[in-house]
């Protein structure tokens, strides 16, 4: 990490936030009622008509449970 950090610094000359000020932006964001957390059941239709498959749409609908119930 501190190796990406000083080649990151090198070629931009400028510091992105560190991963502590995220965290400390993330603190602050509240967070949705675990109670209005839906489950999602189907998949829109996205470009060339593909859609989500079952194990996609399982893992999308554990992702946004996990992030309501933190």
């Amino acid at each position: 990490m501190a190796k990406y950090k000083l080649v990151f610094i090198n070629c931009t000359g400028s510091v992105s936030l560190s991963i502590v000020d995220w965290c400390d932006v993330l603190q602050y964001q509240p967070r949705p009622n675990p109670k209005d957390w839906k489950q999602i059941t189907e998949t829109e239709v996205y470009k060339n008509n593909n859609i989500l498959r079952d194990y996609q749409l399982e893992g999308l609908n554990w992702l946004s449970f996990s992030y309501y119930n933190r």
